[in-house]
């Protein structure tokens, strides 16, 4: 693991999150690949983009 890794276990609000998703792999997968789709279509529909 890497110290940015670890760092996540420190602060508990993003604990709750680590433990929240490392319990439920179905959950992670669906918000995974939700927040990836909008990553990658963040600026599909700005022409400026291009």
């Amino acid at each position: 693991m890497m110290s940015t890794d670890v760092a996540l276990l420190y602060a508990p609000e993003l604990k709750m999150a680590v433990e929240r998703f490392a319990n439920d792999e179905a959950l992670f997968k669906k918000v995974f690949a939700s927040a990836w789709a909008k990553v990658m279509t963040a600026d599909h529909f700005n022409a400026s983009s291009y």
